[in-house]
């Protein structure tokens, strides 16, 4: 009687353990993938990181020379701009498009690579540039315009001298 009672007990424990086996095993199965699958997705190669890629693109033209560029138009997007990057490739930018002509003042507070920030009226007019590096420590310096804009173009730093862009070159959206 004993012996049965004690093999009824084990045939109960190894039903349980087979039970509970076939519903964590595929849990445990997926948390082990969890690890690779964020990896993946985190640590892309540098050029295809883009903090922003919801932002619309556009291609715009200074002295007949196109640069592709993120449109910054709402303020959060103009808030975080090229932040955390760490790359920008030659004729590409973010451009920053403002409601109205107003005072402007940029800074660098987790910007990794040097920028050409460039300061255009409501026309699409340069009326000011600043050549900014990023800023390793607080507090950053701003780089204001001297004179109020609408636009503002940031690209890699010596874009604007590879270029030929100088005061009084006119912006203009192609797409």
């Amino acid at each position: 009687m004993v012996m049965i009672t004690t093999m009824i007990v084990m045939m109960s424990a190894i039903m349980i353990t087979k039970r509970i086996f076939k519903t964590v095993m595929p849990l445990l199965g997926a948390m082990a993938l969890l690890p690779s699958a964020m990896a993946q997705s985190f640590w892309q190669p540098l050029d295809e990181v883009h903090p922003q890629s919801h932002l619309a693109l556009a291609t715009v033209t200074i002295n007949d020379q196109p640069i592709r560029v993120e449109l910054a138009t709402k303020p959060r997007a103009q808030a975080y701009g090229l932040m955390h990057r760490y790359i920008l490739p030659e004729n590409q930018g973010m451009l920053f498009v403002f409601d109205k002509m107003q005072p402007l003042s940029f800074w660098m507070k987790n910007t990794k690579i040097p920028l050409d920030i460039l300061y255009f009226d409501n026309e699409g007019v340069l009326v000011d540039y600043a050549e900014a590096v990023p800023c390793l420590e607080d507090p950053c310096p701003s780089y204001p315009s001297k004179a109020p804009g609408q636009y503002v173009l940031e690209i890699g730093k010596g874009e604007r001298a590879r270029l030929g862009i100088n005061i009084g070159d006119r912006l203009k959206k192609v797409d």
